[in-house]
């Protein structure tokens, strides 16, 4: 679903009187949120030439917080009726749900209001959660990526990503580290033959997705290579 993308218009019948107007959320107070000037000026010049964030602008930014969380109540709606038809034909045991999106926002972060264009962790690190057979309650702080997830779709269908026709795939497929505590019988053969494969291709102790990257930043005509994650999920740079 496109949501909670700008314009970030809720349904008709979100508009008003949810949980998000009688709680009155907002954007949340992060150490980056609404910081002195001063504390910007050793940071790229986007971010920089920020000046304080007035109050007008923060109840803007909570504003665009609540429209963007009504917003995602439809997508709660989505969610569920996929989830009412696979039961009703008996398939919800044998399936996957990934929730995942492409970049993160800013809403106050670094005094930026709103928009993305920024190589600092609420841009650019986005949660994934799955559900489906196999896979336990845990969280883990591998390096991965977007361009993973089409490898990953791959074996989890049973197709081996390196085998599979055209151009080699950037990304890897995740299911050694996603699956890593699942019992055989819980998985769907398909599935479980090929984790069998994959965890013989990467051995043992089994190594890390990847133990950095990098992200290519392009702003005003200018490129800046910018240090990135480590297995540890610390980052390298100002925070």
């Amino acid at each position: 679903p496109k949501a909670p993308h700008s314009p970030a218009t809720p349904a008709p019948w979100y508009e008003e009187g949810t949980w998000v107007d009688e709680e009155r959320v907002r954007a949340p107070r992060t150490a980056s949120f609404g910081v002195a000037p001063s504390r910007l000026a050793d940071h790229h010049g986007m971010i920089a030439g920020q000046g304080p964030l007035l109050p007008h602008e923060v109840s803007a930014i909570d504003r665009q917080f609540r429209k963007r969380w009504k917003a995602l109540l439809s997508v709660d709606d989505a969610i569920a009726a996929v989830a009412a038809s696979l039961e009703s034909l008996r398939l919800w045991r044998w399936t996957y749900f990934f929730v995942t999106s492409d970049h993160g926002y800013n809403l106050g972060q670094h005094n930026l209001p709103s928009c993305k264009l920024s190589v600092y962790d609420h841009s650019i690190r986005v949660p994934m959660l799955l559900r489906g057979p196999g896979v336990s309650p845990q969280s883990f702080a591998e390096v991965g990526s977007n361009v993973d997830l089409a490898p990953t779709f791959l074996s989890l269908a049973g197709l081996d990503p390196p085998s599979a026709p055209g151009p080699p795939m950037d990304g890897v497929s995740l299911l050694p580290w996603l699956l890593a505590a699942a019992a055989p019988a819980d998985l769907p053969a398909a599935t479980r033959k090929q984790l069998a494969r994959e965890a013989v291709r990467l051995g043992t102790p089994r190594p890390h997705v990847r133990t950095h990257h990098w992200v290519e930043f392009f702003s005003l005509g200018n490129l800046t290579v910018c240090g990135g994650g480590t297995p540890n999920g610390s980052a390298g740079g100002a925070p």
